[in-house]
């Protein structure tokens, strides 16, 4: 899909030419999709980003709709976890799919909760997931898992922006968190961040710090979403 927008934000105008990979969905197949949504609305509306994002997730929340109570349960309690809990989800190194689907779901609850957070509270949680460093053997994985967190914060904001069609957001958790949260969306910074992240997911060469990285990475989404907590 192709956009042409002519748009003026914070003051420039700029042409962008989005060929939007911001706008692309990678379905696993949008018969599974449109099948989930039908049957199992409840996993669809919960766990929307590893269906449209996870391949092996899309298949197996279709295949195993029966056994995914705990799951479920799992995610829907998080809001009432604290911020270390959610962080041990988040930074599991156990890769099964009902795993991947937690560590997900764990990383949208952390961001929602950063509207309320003042910056010493949210550099803690920062501080919380670079301590799990000397526990990942793979970091450039880990690096490209968090770049593509973020890219699908970042393209939900576009929709935000450019569309009432909600139902395209990759994670529909965050539907009421982009309706009420009290942020200034910067869509330059939003856009450099995109271009950001994109360098990190198609690196094949683990020369990044991976303490600075991470460090970057939140600070650069503050910015985009919250500068007025720097104000």
């Amino acid at each position: 899909m192709l956009l042409l927008l002519q748009q003026r934000l914070n003051g420039i105008t700029y042409y962008q030419l989005l060929e939007v990979e911001l706008y692309k969905i990678l379905l696993p197949n949008p018969d599974i999709i449109d099948r989930i949504k039908k049957d199992y609305s409840n996993y669809y509306i919960n766990f929307s980003y590893s269906i449209r994002n996870d391949y092996e997730c899309a298949y197996y929340i279709l295949e195993n709709t029966d056994n995914l109570e705990n799951v479920f349960n799992t995610v829907k309690s998080f809001n009432s976890l604290e911020n270390e809990e959610l962080i041990k989800y988040l930074m599991s190194q156990n890769n099964e799919i009902e795993n991947r689907i937690l560590k997900y779901e764990s990383f949208f609850e952390l961001i929602k909760r950063f509207e309320k957070l003042n910056l010493m509270e949210i550099q803690k949680i920062i501080d919380t997931i670079i301590s799990y460093k000397n526990t990942i053997e793979d970091k450039l994985s880990i690096l490209k898992f968090f770049s593509n967190l973020f890219l699908a914060l970042y393209h939900d904001a576009f929709v935000f922006l450019l569309s009432s069609e909600w139902k395209n957001f990759f994670s529909l958790n965050m539907v009421y968190f982009f309706g009420f949260a009290n942020f200034k969306l910067d869509f330059k910074k939003i856009y450099e961040n995109i271009k950001w992240c994109e360098t990190i997911t198609k690196s094949n060469v683990s020369n990044f710090n991976f303490d600075l990285t991470i460090q970057t990475m939140f600070l650069r989404f503050i910015q985009a979403f919250f500068k007025n907590k720097e104000e």
